[in-house]
Protein backbone atom coordinates (compact mmCIF):
# COMPACT_ATOMS: atom_id res chain seq x y z
CA UNK A 1 0.00 0.00 0.00
CA UNK A 2 1.35 3.35 -1.10
CA UNK A 3 1.72 6.44 1.46
CA UNK A 4 -0.09 9.51 0.50
CA UNK A 5 2.34 12.21 1.09
CA UNK A 6 1.28 15.03 3.37
CA UNK A 7 1.95 18.78 1.28
CA UNK A 8 3.75 20.90 2.22
CA UNK A 9 1.99 23.73 3.10
CA UNK A 10 -0.37 21.04 5.40
CA UNK A 11 2.60 20.15 7.60
CA UNK A 12 3.48 23.48 7.98
CA UNK A 13 0.29 24.49 9.10
CA UNK A 14 -0.27 21.53 11.23
CA UNK A 15 3.18 22.35 12.87
CA UNK A 16 1.81 26.27 13.40
CA UNK A 17 -1.18 24.72 15.32
CA UNK A 18 0.42 22.09 17.20
CA UNK A 19 2.71 25.31 18.04
CA UNK A 20 0.08 27.09 19.01
CA UNK A 21 -1.67 25.38 21.08
CA UNK A 22 1.15 24.71 23.30
CA UNK A 23 2.23 28.03 23.12
CA UNK A 24 -1.42 28.82 24.38
CA UNK A 25 -1.54 26.69 27.06
CA UNK A 26 1.44 27.38 28.72
CA UNK A 27 0.41 30.91 28.61
CA UNK A 28 -2.80 29.98 30.70
CA UNK A 29 -1.26 27.91 32.87
CA UNK A 30 0.92 30.86 33.42
CA UNK A 31 -1.77 33.10 34.22
CA UNK A 32 -3.37 31.19 36.47
CA UNK A 33 -0.36 30.02 38.54
CA UNK A 34 0.83 34.02 38.69
CA UNK A 35 -2.69 34.83 40.62
CA UNK A 36 -1.66 31.78 43.47
CA UNK A 37 2.08 33.48 44.43
CA UNK A 38 1.86 34.09 47.95
CA UNK A 39 4.32 34.15 50.84
CA UNK A 40 3.78 32.88 54.35
CA UNK A 41 1.21 35.76 55.01
CA UNK A 42 -0.77 35.78 51.81
CA UNK A 43 -4.28 36.77 52.32
CA UNK A 44 -4.09 35.80 56.03
CA UNK A 45 -5.44 37.97 59.67
CA UNK A 46 -3.22 37.63 62.11
CA UNK A 47 -4.81 38.80 65.41
CA UNK A 48 -3.39 38.75 69.36
CA UNK A 49 -5.94 38.70 71.72
CA UNK A 50 -6.42 38.19 75.43
CA UNK A 51 -3.68 36.61 77.13
CA UNK A 52 -1.84 36.94 73.60
CA UNK A 53 -4.06 34.31 72.00
CA UNK A 54 -2.56 34.75 68.54
CA UNK A 55 -5.06 33.79 65.94
CA UNK A 56 -4.18 33.11 62.30
CA UNK A 57 -7.40 33.02 59.78
CA UNK A 58 -6.79 31.78 56.14
CA UNK A 59 -8.06 32.77 53.47
CA UNK A 60 -9.07 35.91 55.35
CA UNK A 61 -10.98 37.72 52.32
CA UNK A 62 -12.73 35.26 50.15
CA UNK A 63 -13.65 35.72 46.62
CA UNK A 64 -15.75 33.46 45.56
CA UNK A 65 -19.47 33.68 43.87
CA UNK A 66 -22.93 34.05 46.17
CA UNK A 67 -23.83 31.02 44.38
CA UNK A 68 -20.93 29.21 45.97
CA UNK A 69 -21.68 30.58 49.67
CA UNK A 70 -21.93 27.65 52.30
CA UNK A 71 -18.71 25.93 50.66
CA UNK A 72 -15.70 27.70 51.80
CA UNK A 73 -13.66 26.30 54.92
CA UNK A 74 -11.70 28.82 56.55
CA UNK A 75 -8.38 27.69 58.45
CA UNK A 76 -8.02 28.55 61.50
CA UNK A 77 -4.40 28.49 63.51
CA UNK A 78 -4.71 29.10 67.45
CA UNK A 79 -1.47 29.33 69.55
CA UNK A 80 -1.70 30.57 73.06
CA UNK A 81 1.01 31.37 76.28
CA UNK A 82 -0.82 28.36 78.10
CA UNK A 83 -2.83 25.14 77.37
CA UNK A 84 -6.18 24.89 76.88
CA UNK A 85 -7.84 21.45 76.06
CA UNK A 86 -11.17 23.31 74.82
CA UNK A 87 -11.34 25.37 72.13
CA UNK A 88 -14.28 27.23 71.02
CA UNK A 89 -15.02 28.76 67.56
CA UNK A 90 -17.88 31.52 66.93
CA UNK A 91 -19.81 33.05 63.59
CA UNK A 92 -20.57 36.28 64.75
CA UNK A 93 -23.01 38.45 62.29
CA UNK A 94 -24.29 42.08 63.37
CA UNK A 95 -23.63 40.90 66.96
CA UNK A 96 -25.86 37.25 66.66
CA UNK A 97 -24.07 34.47 67.07
CA UNK A 98 -24.42 32.41 63.79
CA UNK A 99 -22.66 29.41 63.97
CA UNK A 100 -20.20 27.92 67.31
CA UNK A 101 -18.15 24.95 66.73
CA UNK A 102 -16.22 23.43 69.89
CA UNK A 103 -13.27 21.53 69.67
CA UNK A 104 -12.00 18.70 72.42
CA UNK A 105 -7.78 18.41 72.55
CA UNK A 106 -5.07 17.03 75.14
CA UNK A 107 -3.30 20.23 76.91
CA UNK A 108 -1.53 22.14 74.58
CA UNK A 109 -0.98 25.44 73.36
CA UNK A 110 -1.22 25.09 69.72
CA UNK A 111 -4.36 24.21 67.32
CA UNK A 112 -5.70 23.91 64.15
CA UNK A 113 -9.26 23.67 63.28
CA UNK A 114 -11.22 24.28 59.70
CA UNK A 115 -14.67 26.21 60.32
CA UNK A 116 -17.00 25.88 57.42
CA UNK A 117 -18.42 29.66 56.80
CA UNK A 118 -22.22 29.76 57.07
CA UNK A 119 -23.80 30.83 53.62
CA UNK A 120 -25.85 33.94 55.18
CA UNK A 121 -22.45 35.24 55.75
CA UNK A 122 -22.05 36.48 51.81
CA UNK A 123 -25.35 38.67 52.19
CA UNK A 124 -22.64 40.73 55.20
CA UNK A 125 -19.63 41.09 56.95
CA UNK A 126 -18.95 38.88 59.72
CA UNK A 127 -16.29 37.72 62.22
CA UNK A 128 -14.54 34.79 63.67
CA UNK A 129 -14.49 34.65 67.35
CA UNK A 130 -12.20 32.07 69.22
CA UNK A 131 -12.10 31.34 72.58
CA UNK A 132 -9.88 29.10 74.09
CA UNK A 133 -10.35 27.87 77.47
CA UNK A 134 -8.26 29.73 80.03
CA UNK A 135 -5.83 31.12 77.51
CA UNK A 136 -7.69 33.39 76.05
CA UNK A 137 -9.93 34.90 73.35
CA UNK A 138 -9.14 36.93 69.82
CA UNK A 139 -11.85 38.26 67.47
CA UNK A 140 -10.47 37.90 63.73
CA UNK A 141 -12.68 39.88 60.90
CA UNK A 142 -13.76 37.78 57.81
CA UNK A 143 -14.24 39.66 54.34
CA UNK A 144 -15.79 38.54 51.34
CA UNK A 145 -15.85 40.29 47.65
CA UNK A 146 -18.60 38.09 45.14
CA UNK A 147 -15.88 37.37 42.23
CA UNK A 148 -15.87 34.93 39.41
CA UNK A 149 -11.94 35.27 39.37
CA UNK A 150 -11.22 32.28 40.60
CA UNK A 151 -13.63 30.29 38.35
CA UNK A 152 -12.06 32.07 35.60
CA UNK A 153 -8.72 30.88 37.00
CA UNK A 154 -10.20 27.21 36.97
CA UNK A 155 -11.09 27.36 33.56
CA UNK A 156 -7.73 29.08 32.30
CA UNK A 157 -6.02 26.53 34.01
CA UNK A 158 -7.79 23.15 33.06
CA UNK A 159 -7.67 24.33 29.46
CA UNK A 160 -4.14 25.46 29.18
CA UNK A 161 -3.40 22.10 30.57
CA UNK A 162 -5.61 20.63 27.75
CA UNK A 163 -4.29 22.55 25.43
CA UNK A 164 -0.17 20.91 26.29
CA UNK A 165 -2.02 17.78 26.41
CA UNK A 166 -3.12 18.03 22.80
CA UNK A 167 -0.05 19.64 21.55
CA UNK A 168 1.76 16.64 22.42
CA UNK A 169 -0.60 14.05 21.81
CA UNK A 170 -1.26 15.35 18.01
CA UNK A 171 2.97 15.45 17.16
CA UNK A 172 5.57 13.24 15.94
CA UNK A 173 7.18 13.74 19.76
CA UNK A 174 9.24 10.79 18.33
CA UNK A 175 11.47 13.29 16.57
CA UNK A 176 12.62 14.59 19.81
CA UNK A 177 15.35 13.74 22.09
CA UNK A 178 13.77 12.54 25.51
CA UNK A 179 16.19 14.65 26.93
CA UNK A 180 15.63 17.48 25.64
CA UNK A 181 12.30 17.50 27.83
CA UNK A 182 14.73 16.69 30.80
CA UNK A 183 14.95 20.41 31.81
CA UNK A 184 10.97 21.17 31.75
CA UNK A 185 10.20 17.85 33.99
CA UNK A 186 13.08 19.48 36.06
CA UNK A 187 11.37 22.52 36.55
CA UNK A 188 8.32 20.96 37.09
CA UNK A 189 10.29 18.90 39.92
CA UNK A 190 11.29 21.59 41.28
CA UNK A 191 8.07 23.84 41.38
CA UNK A 192 5.62 21.30 42.31
CA UNK A 193 5.09 18.78 45.24
CA UNK A 194 2.88 16.96 47.18
CA UNK A 195 3.50 18.98 50.35
CA UNK A 196 3.19 15.81 52.72
CA UNK A 197 4.87 13.41 51.30
CA UNK A 198 8.00 15.83 50.16
CA UNK A 199 8.44 17.12 53.41
CA UNK A 200 8.51 12.91 54.59
CA UNK A 201 11.77 12.93 51.90
CA UNK A 202 13.51 16.06 53.15
CA UNK A 203 12.85 16.11 56.95
CA UNK A 204 14.66 12.80 57.67
CA UNK A 205 18.29 13.45 56.70
CA UNK A 206 17.88 16.24 58.72
CA UNK A 207 16.48 14.53 61.72
CA UNK A 208 19.74 11.87 61.03
CA UNK A 209 22.26 14.61 61.35
CA UNK A 210 20.69 15.54 64.64
CA UNK A 211 21.20 12.58 66.47
CA UNK A 212 17.25 11.70 66.48
CA UNK A 213 16.37 7.95 65.64
CA UNK A 214 13.28 8.79 62.64
CA UNK A 215 11.85 5.54 62.87
CA UNK A 216 9.98 5.74 66.43
CA UNK A 217 7.66 8.02 68.12
CA UNK A 218 9.06 10.07 70.37
CA UNK A 219 9.28 12.86 72.10
CA UNK A 220 11.69 13.79 69.36
CA UNK A 221 9.29 12.72 66.22
CA UNK A 222 5.64 13.54 67.08
CA UNK A 223 3.38 10.88 65.97
CA UNK A 224 2.42 10.80 62.10
CA UNK A 225 5.61 12.33 61.37
CA UNK A 226 7.61 9.07 61.51
CA UNK A 227 9.69 7.55 58.48
CA UNK A 228 7.59 4.81 57.67
CA UNK A 229 9.46 3.05 54.94
CA UNK A 230 12.40 0.84 54.17
CA UNK A 231 15.65 2.96 55.02
CA UNK A 232 17.68 2.78 52.01
CA UNK A 233 16.67 6.30 50.65
CA UNK A 234 17.47 7.84 53.74
CA UNK A 235 21.02 7.99 52.56
CA UNK A 236 20.17 10.48 49.39
CA UNK A 237 18.08 12.35 51.92
CA UNK A 238 20.98 12.48 54.56
CA UNK A 239 23.00 13.89 51.54
CA UNK A 240 21.28 16.17 50.18
CA UNK A 241 20.69 17.93 53.42
CA UNK A 242 24.37 17.35 54.11
CA UNK A 243 25.05 19.33 51.13
CA UNK A 244 22.04 21.91 51.73
CA UNK A 245 23.94 23.19 55.34
CA UNK A 246 26.97 23.14 53.58
CA UNK A 247 26.03 26.21 51.56
CA UNK A 248 26.73 29.78 52.66
CA UNK A 249 24.23 31.68 54.59
CA UNK A 250 22.27 28.29 55.52
CA UNK A 251 21.35 28.50 59.18
CA UNK A 252 21.35 25.23 60.77
CA UNK A 253 18.16 23.13 60.97
CA UNK A 254 17.46 21.53 64.37
CA UNK A 255 15.03 18.23 64.63
CA UNK A 256 12.38 20.42 66.87
CA UNK A 257 11.93 22.95 64.15
CA UNK A 258 10.72 19.71 62.18
CA UNK A 259 8.10 18.99 64.25
CA UNK A 260 4.99 20.54 63.36
CA UNK A 261 2.73 21.55 66.58
CA UNK A 262 -0.19 21.00 64.47
CA UNK A 263 0.51 17.08 64.53
CA UNK A 264 -0.63 17.18 68.06
CA UNK A 265 -4.49 18.32 67.14
CA UNK A 266 -4.86 15.77 64.84
CA UNK A 267 -3.39 17.73 61.74
CA UNK A 268 0.00 15.79 60.63
CA UNK A 269 -0.88 16.57 56.67
CA UNK A 270 0.30 20.34 57.71
CA UNK A 271 3.63 18.93 58.87
CA UNK A 272 5.22 20.92 55.59
CA UNK A 273 4.72 24.45 57.08
CA UNK A 274 8.09 23.26 59.67
CA UNK A 275 10.09 23.53 56.17
CA UNK A 276 9.16 27.84 56.31
CA UNK A 277 12.51 29.69 55.85
CA UNK A 278 14.06 26.68 53.62
CA UNK A 279 15.57 26.76 50.50
CA UNK A 280 12.55 25.15 49.49
CA UNK A 281 13.37 25.62 45.34
CA UNK A 282 16.46 23.75 46.02
CA UNK A 283 15.26 21.15 48.52
CA UNK A 284 13.00 19.80 46.05
CA UNK A 285 15.18 19.81 42.64
CA UNK A 286 17.69 17.78 45.15
CA UNK A 287 15.33 15.25 46.90
CA UNK A 288 13.49 13.99 44.02
CA UNK A 289 16.54 14.10 41.53
CA UNK A 290 16.22 10.40 41.85
CA UNK A 291 13.12 9.88 41.10
CA UNK A 292 13.44 11.93 37.86
CA UNK A 293 16.22 9.77 37.14
CA UNK A 294 13.75 6.84 37.70
CA UNK A 295 11.22 7.87 35.88
CA UNK A 296 13.70 7.83 32.49
CA UNK A 297 15.40 5.04 33.64
CA UNK A 298 11.78 3.14 33.24
CA UNK A 299 11.33 4.38 29.73
CA UNK A 300 14.62 2.67 29.03
CA UNK A 301 13.66 -0.44 30.25
CA UNK A 302 10.57 -0.59 28.62
CA UNK A 303 12.44 -0.64 25.34
CA UNK A 304 14.55 -3.42 26.64
CA UNK A 305 12.35 -5.39 27.36
CA UNK A 306 9.14 -4.58 24.91
CA UNK A 307 11.47 -3.06 21.69
CA UNK A 308 9.24 -0.35 21.75
CA UNK A 309 9.77 3.76 22.83
CA UNK A 310 6.64 4.31 25.18
CA UNK A 311 6.07 7.60 24.61
CA UNK A 312 2.32 8.47 25.03
CA UNK A 313 1.58 5.97 27.74
CA UNK A 314 4.95 6.26 29.44
CA UNK A 315 6.55 8.63 28.99
CA UNK A 316 4.26 11.85 28.10
CA UNK A 317 1.45 9.61 30.04
CA UNK A 318 0.18 12.95 32.55
CA UNK A 319 -0.60 10.80 35.69
CA UNK A 320 2.87 9.00 35.20
CA UNK A 321 4.05 12.44 34.95
CA UNK A 322 2.10 13.70 37.81
CA UNK A 323 3.15 10.47 40.25
CA UNK A 324 6.64 10.12 39.19
CA UNK A 325 8.18 13.09 37.96
CA UNK A 326 5.87 16.05 40.23
CA UNK A 327 4.32 14.09 43.02
CA UNK A 328 7.74 13.23 45.58
CA UNK A 329 7.13 9.67 46.27
CA UNK A 330 9.12 6.97 46.03
CA UNK A 331 7.27 4.54 44.33
CA UNK A 332 8.50 5.46 40.94
CA UNK A 333 12.20 4.67 42.11
CA UNK A 334 11.13 0.99 43.64
CA UNK A 335 9.48 0.25 40.33
CA UNK A 336 12.40 1.11 38.19
CA UNK A 337 14.69 -1.27 40.37
CA UNK A 338 12.11 -4.04 40.20
CA UNK A 339 11.30 -3.66 35.99
CA UNK A 340 15.63 -3.86 35.75
CA UNK A 341 15.28 -7.02 37.87
CA UNK A 342 12.82 -8.10 35.53
CA UNK A 343 14.76 -7.37 32.32
CA UNK A 344 18.10 -9.16 34.01
CA UNK A 345 15.92 -12.27 34.66
CA UNK A 346 14.65 -12.22 31.34
CA UNK A 347 18.05 -12.10 30.28
CA UNK A 348 19.38 -14.96 32.31
CA UNK A 349 21.25 -12.78 34.77
CA UNK A 350 18.82 -13.96 37.91
CA UNK A 351 21.40 -13.15 40.63
CA UNK A 352 21.84 -9.39 39.36
CA UNK A 353 17.26 -9.55 39.46
CA UNK A 354 17.19 -11.17 42.98
CA UNK A 355 19.61 -8.01 44.09
CA UNK A 356 17.89 -5.32 41.72
CA UNK A 357 14.35 -6.21 43.21
CA UNK A 358 15.98 -6.65 47.03
CA UNK A 359 17.33 -3.17 46.57
CA UNK A 360 13.88 -1.51 45.28
CA UNK A 361 12.26 -3.43 48.47
CA UNK A 362 14.48 -1.84 50.66
CA UNK A 363 13.20 1.66 49.21
CA UNK A 364 9.49 0.44 49.14
CA UNK A 365 8.29 -2.77 50.39
CA UNK A 366 6.61 -4.16 47.10
CA UNK A 367 9.57 -5.37 44.66
CA UNK A 368 10.05 -8.21 47.44
CA UNK A 369 6.60 -9.30 46.34
CA UNK A 370 8.18 -11.14 43.23
CA UNK A 371 11.38 -12.23 45.19
CA UNK A 372 10.15 -15.95 45.89
CA UNK A 373 9.18 -16.75 42.20
CA UNK A 374 12.61 -15.55 40.63
CA UNK A 375 14.24 -18.11 43.43
CA UNK A 376 11.01 -20.39 42.87
CA UNK A 377 12.65 -20.57 39.04
CA UNK A 378 15.97 -20.20 39.87
CA UNK A 379 18.59 -22.68 38.58
CA UNK A 380 20.82 -22.33 41.58
CA UNK A 381 18.59 -20.81 44.28
CA UNK A 382 21.23 -20.59 47.14
CA UNK A 383 23.45 -18.71 45.01
CA UNK A 384 20.56 -16.38 43.64
CA UNK A 385 19.11 -15.95 47.46
CA UNK A 386 22.59 -14.57 48.49
CA UNK A 387 21.57 -11.58 46.51
CA UNK A 388 19.48 -10.50 48.95
CA UNK A 389 22.26 -10.26 51.18
CA UNK A 390 24.22 -7.12 49.90
CA UNK A 391 20.69 -4.98 50.06
CA UNK A 392 20.05 -6.38 53.29
CA UNK A 393 23.14 -5.70 54.98
CA UNK A 394 23.02 -2.17 54.07
CA UNK A 395 19.57 -2.12 55.63
CA UNK A 396 20.52 -3.07 58.79
CA UNK A 397 23.41 -0.93 59.30
CA UNK A 398 21.49 1.73 58.39
CA UNK A 399 19.04 1.01 61.37
CA UNK A 400 22.07 0.52 63.68
CA UNK A 401 23.15 3.88 62.71
CA UNK A 402 20.43 5.68 62.73
CA UNK A 403 17.90 3.80 65.41
CA UNK A 404 17.65 0.13 66.13
CA UNK A 405 18.39 -2.73 64.15
CA UNK A 406 14.83 -4.72 65.50
CA UNK A 407 12.90 -1.73 66.96
CA UNK A 408 13.27 -0.52 63.58
CA UNK A 409 12.29 -3.51 61.85
CA UNK A 410 9.46 -4.24 64.18
CA UNK A 411 7.79 -1.02 63.58
CA UNK A 412 8.15 -1.24 59.93
CA UNK A 413 6.43 -4.25 59.75
CA UNK A 414 3.51 -3.39 62.18
CA UNK A 415 2.84 0.04 60.21
CA UNK A 416 2.75 -1.81 57.09
CA UNK A 417 0.82 -5.11 57.87
CA UNK A 418 -1.95 -3.63 60.44
CA UNK A 419 -5.01 -0.95 59.05
CA UNK A 420 -4.94 0.96 61.98
CA UNK A 421 -3.91 4.73 63.23
CA UNK A 422 -3.91 5.60 66.83
CA UNK A 423 -5.62 2.25 67.17
CA UNK A 424 -8.69 2.66 64.75
CA UNK A 425 -9.18 1.03 61.54
CA UNK A 426 -8.10 3.35 58.54
CA UNK A 427 -8.51 3.22 54.42
CA UNK A 428 -7.74 5.65 51.66
CA UNK A 429 -7.56 6.03 48.68
CA UNK A 430 -8.78 2.96 45.46
CA UNK A 431 -9.39 0.68 48.16
CA UNK A 432 -12.79 -0.89 48.74
CA UNK A 433 -12.65 -0.69 52.10
CA UNK A 434 -13.00 2.85 52.02
CA UNK A 435 -16.94 2.13 51.87
CA UNK A 436 -16.39 0.37 55.51
CA UNK A 437 -14.91 3.60 56.94
CA UNK A 438 -17.79 5.75 54.64
CA UNK A 439 -20.50 3.72 57.15
CA UNK A 440 -18.34 4.55 59.95
CA UNK A 441 -16.78 1.15 60.97
CA UNK A 442 -13.59 1.55 63.10
CA UNK A 443 -12.63 -2.14 63.51
CA UNK A 444 -12.11 -4.64 60.70
CA UNK A 445 -9.46 -7.56 60.56
CA UNK A 446 -6.77 -6.79 58.54
CA UNK A 447 -7.38 -8.64 55.13
CA UNK A 448 -3.27 -8.14 53.68
CA UNK A 449 -2.62 -10.81 56.67
CA UNK A 450 -5.71 -12.92 56.49
CA UNK A 451 -6.46 -13.11 53.04
CA UNK A 452 -4.01 -11.75 51.01
CA UNK A 453 -0.88 -13.63 52.61
CA UNK A 454 -2.24 -16.85 51.99
CA UNK A 455 -3.65 -15.97 48.42
CA UNK A 456 -0.44 -15.00 48.08
CA UNK A 457 1.36 -18.14 48.32
CA UNK A 458 -1.72 -20.11 46.22
CA UNK A 459 -1.28 -18.37 43.81
CA UNK A 460 2.45 -18.48 43.71
CA UNK A 461 2.40 -21.92 43.91
CA UNK A 462 -0.29 -22.26 41.15
CA UNK A 463 1.61 -19.70 38.78
CA UNK A 464 4.78 -22.19 39.03
CA UNK A 465 3.51 -25.48 38.18
CA UNK A 466 1.49 -23.44 35.39
CA UNK A 467 4.72 -21.41 34.27
CA UNK A 468 3.32 -18.42 34.19
CA UNK A 469 5.88 -15.61 32.81
CA UNK A 470 7.06 -13.53 35.66
CA UNK A 471 5.76 -9.96 34.67
CA UNK A 472 2.42 -11.65 33.90
CA UNK A 473 2.71 -13.33 37.62
CA UNK A 474 3.79 -9.81 39.16
CA UNK A 475 0.60 -8.01 37.50
CA UNK A 476 -1.95 -11.08 39.19
CA UNK A 477 0.23 -10.29 42.93
CA UNK A 478 -0.02 -6.52 42.43
CA UNK A 479 -3.72 -6.51 41.79
CA UNK A 480 -4.67 -8.49 44.19
CA UNK A 481 -2.66 -6.60 46.98
CA UNK A 482 -4.94 -4.01 45.55
CA UNK A 483 -8.13 -5.90 46.43
CA UNK A 484 -6.82 -6.76 49.44
CA UNK A 485 -4.65 -3.62 51.20
CA UNK A 486 -6.74 -1.29 52.87
CA UNK A 487 -4.91 1.63 51.67
CA UNK A 488 -4.28 2.05 47.33
CA UNK A 489 -2.97 5.48 47.13
CA UNK A 490 -2.70 6.59 43.45
CA UNK A 491 0.89 6.09 42.98
CA UNK A 492 0.67 2.56 44.06
CA UNK A 493 -0.86 2.26 40.41
CA UNK A 494 2.54 3.41 38.75
CA UNK A 495 3.83 -0.68 39.73
CA UNK A 496 1.39 -1.79 37.47
CA UNK A 497 1.40 0.18 34.89
CA UNK A 498 4.64 -0.59 33.35
CA UNK A 499 4.32 -3.62 33.63
CA UNK A 500 0.91 -4.01 31.35
CA UNK A 501 3.30 -2.41 28.97
CA UNK A 502 5.51 -4.78 29.27
CA UNK A 503 2.78 -7.59 28.11
CA UNK A 504 0.99 -5.68 25.69
CA UNK A 505 -1.98 -4.99 27.49
CA UNK A 506 -1.82 -1.40 26.37
CA UNK A 507 -5.43 -0.44 27.04
CA UNK A 508 -5.68 -1.54 30.50
CA UNK A 509 -2.67 0.64 31.10
CA UNK A 510 -4.77 3.44 29.66
CA UNK A 511 -7.77 2.73 31.65
CA UNK A 512 -5.54 2.54 35.15
CA UNK A 513 -3.72 5.74 34.01
CA UNK A 514 -7.32 7.06 33.63
CA UNK A 515 -8.64 6.06 36.80
CA UNK A 516 -5.35 7.20 38.83
CA UNK A 517 -5.66 10.80 37.08
CA UNK A 518 -9.76 11.39 37.61
CA UNK A 519 -9.46 10.02 41.33
CA UNK A 520 -6.50 12.88 41.66
CA UNK A 521 -8.45 15.07 39.82
CA UNK A 522 -11.58 15.29 41.88
CA UNK A 523 -9.34 15.21 45.59
CA UNK A 524 -6.43 17.13 45.16
CA UNK A 525 -6.33 21.12 44.95
CA UNK A 526 -4.07 21.91 42.41
CA UNK A 527 -2.74 25.45 44.26
CA UNK A 528 -1.49 22.29 47.07
CA UNK A 529 0.68 20.91 44.25
CA UNK A 530 3.16 24.52 44.17
CA UNK A 531 6.04 24.57 45.73
CA UNK A 532 5.30 26.29 49.30
CA UNK A 533 8.39 28.76 48.29
CA UNK A 534 5.88 30.65 45.58
CA UNK A 535 3.05 29.77 47.40
CA UNK A 536 2.49 28.91 51.15
CA UNK A 537 -0.99 29.88 51.78
CA UNK A 538 -2.10 27.20 49.03
CA UNK A 539 -5.96 27.67 49.54
CA UNK A 540 -5.87 31.70 50.01
CA UNK A 541 -5.65 32.97 46.24
CA UNK A 542 -8.79 33.08 44.11
CA UNK A 543 -7.90 30.03 42.10
CA UNK A 544 -7.08 28.24 45.70
CA UNK A 545 -10.39 29.00 47.27
CA UNK A 546 -11.80 27.30 44.11
CA UNK A 547 -9.99 24.45 44.22
CA UNK A 548 -10.79 23.77 47.78
CA UNK A 549 -14.55 24.18 46.96
CA UNK A 550 -14.17 21.54 43.80
CA UNK A 551 -12.05 19.14 46.32
CA UNK A 552 -15.18 19.50 48.89
CA UNK A 553 -18.11 18.79 46.55
CA UNK A 554 -16.52 16.49 43.98
CA UNK A 555 -14.02 14.88 46.48
CA UNK A 556 -16.20 14.13 49.03
CA UNK A 557 -16.48 11.03 50.61
CA UNK A 558 -19.17 9.62 48.81
CA UNK A 559 -17.66 10.24 45.39
CA UNK A 560 -14.28 9.06 46.76
CA UNK A 561 -16.58 5.45 47.54
CA UNK A 562 -17.67 5.61 44.18
CA UNK A 563 -14.16 5.56 42.31
CA UNK A 564 -13.06 3.16 44.81
CA UNK A 565 -16.13 0.69 44.02
CA UNK A 566 -15.37 1.62 40.07
CA UNK A 567 -11.71 0.87 40.77
CA UNK A 568 -12.03 -2.44 42.41
CA UNK A 569 -14.36 -3.56 40.02
CA UNK A 570 -11.63 -2.81 37.34
CA UNK A 571 -9.17 -4.59 39.33
CA UNK A 572 -10.97 -7.51 39.68
CA UNK A 573 -11.75 -7.73 35.76
CA UNK A 574 -8.30 -7.36 34.52
CA UNK A 575 -6.79 -9.78 37.15
CA UNK A 576 -9.79 -12.25 36.15
CA UNK A 577 -8.94 -11.47 32.25
CA UNK A 578 -4.72 -11.90 32.87
CA UNK A 579 -5.19 -15.03 35.08
CA UNK A 580 -7.79 -16.90 32.69
CA UNK A 581 -4.72 -17.60 30.13
CA UNK A 582 -2.92 -19.80 32.99
CA UNK A 583 -5.09 -20.44 35.63
CA UNK A 584 -8.25 -21.49 34.35
CA UNK A 585 -7.09 -22.11 30.44
CA UNK A 586 -9.87 -22.82 27.94
CA UNK A 587 -10.11 -26.00 26.51
CA UNK A 588 -7.52 -26.71 23.68
CA UNK A 589 -5.40 -23.70 24.67
CA UNK A 590 -2.30 -23.91 26.36
CA UNK A 591 -0.97 -21.74 29.15
CA UNK A 592 2.79 -22.21 28.36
Amino acid sequence: MKKVAIPEKNRINRKFLLFFLFAAGILLISVSIIDSINLNTGNSHIVTGTKGLAVTVVPANISVPSSLSGLVNVEVTVQGKTDFSNLSVQFVQSGKLVLQNNFQYAPTTFAVAYIRIPGSFFNAGGVLEVHAQNAGSASVPINWTGSNQGIMLSIALYSGITCVLLAFAFSDIRKISVWALFPAFLLLSVFFGQRYDVYFLISPGFRIISGVDPYRSSASVLPGLTWAYPPLFLIWSYLVDRIYLLLPAVAPVMNSSLNYLGTESGNPYGAWKSLLGLNLPLLYGLVKLPLLLSFYWIFYTLKGLTGKMHWKLWFLNPFIVIVAVIWGQLDVLAAAFMLQAILFNRNGKTWMGVMFAAIGAAIKVFPALIIPYMLLFSKNRIRDLSAILPPLAVILLIYQLTGGIFSSVFDLLYARSLPTYGGLFVTNGLSWQVLLSYFGVTSFPSLFLWVFSPLFIFLTAVSYLRKVPLVDYSVLVFFLFFLTYNFVNPQYLLWIIPLLLVMGREEYALVISAVGAVFMFLTYSFTYFLNPFISWNYQSSALGQIENIKVLVLGSALIRVILAIIATVLFAFMFYKVAEKYLWPKPGISSS
